[in-house]
């Protein structure tokens, strides 16, 4: 499937966008928690393109995808996500 930027504006734009593919998440410049939880659902690597990570954003990556822990960007919400999961990490 191609996706063609088109300078997505509205919410529900967005919404459709990362229904279809996760990965359209990147050209979303005003991400919402809904959006952003809707394009990791469909393809936890869009982690990667969260500009606002919330645990529970973080948390639905790691479950569709567990390599998308390498994306968690802040310490102690890799820690929390870790521990939540039954994920042993050294510190």
């Amino acid at each position: 499937m191609k996706i063609k930027f088109m300078g997505i504006l509205t919410i529900k734009q967005s919404l459709e966008a990362v229904k279809r593919n996760g990965d359209a998440l990147q050209y979303v410049k005003d991400q919402t928690e809904a959006v952003a939880l809707e394009a990791v659902k469909r393809n936890g690597d869009a982690l990667r393109y969260v500009k606002d990570q919330t645990e529970a954003v973080a948390l639905e990556a790691v479950k569709q995808d567990s390599y998308a822990l390498q994306y968690v960007l802040k310490l102690e919400l890799f820690i929390r996500i870790s521990s939540q999961l039954g994920i042993d990490i050294e510190q």
